[in-house]
């Protein structure tokens, strides 16, 4: 699909949401993957010992999932690039919590020099109990595939 099509179909209100379930070994995973080595992240005793009680996700891990699921939602769309992300970290997420992502089209707009449409976004994760962990921004660029 175009991003020609995408602007019939895409309009502000529009949105992608998804639940992920984080659990111990994955946040663990995944802070060592991203080179995050807070031991907030895998070390059980030190972090059970904070004002956390325990493991909480890293926001690197976090962020990317974001950034997947809005990366995700626009390929149906046809062609698009990120151009901007800024994430809030509102409050840690438990290592063993289900957080709803999700993203929501605030504007859409030309990009200019025949580039495509931008698209504004607002976002956030919240966690089970209902908690805005995470907001955030994003501007992406729907673009057609050849120029």
């Amino acid at each position: 699909m175009s991003a020609v099509k995408a602007e019939a179909v895409l309009a502000p209100g529009v949105g992608v949401s998804k639940e992920v379930r984080f659990d111990a070994a994955g946040v663990a995973h995944e802070a060592a993957r991203v080179g995050d080595t807070n031991p907030l992240h895998w070390d059980r005793a030190y972090a059970a010992r904070t004002r956390f009680g325990g493991l909480i996700v890293s926001g690197a891990h976090v962020a990317s999932l974001m950034m997947g699921t809005a990366a995700g939602f626009f390929t149906q769309y046809g062609l698009n690039v990120a151009l901007e992300f800024s994430f809030r970290f509102e409050r840690a997420i438990p290592a063993d919590d289900t957080v709803r992502l999700s993203w929501i089209v605030s504007e859409l707009r030309e990009g200019g020099k025949g580039f495509g449409r931008v698209v504004e976004l607002s976002g956030q994760a919240l966690r089970s109990d209902g908690t805005l962990a995470v907001s955030a921004t994003a501007r992406v660029m729907l673009m057609p595939e050849s120029s």
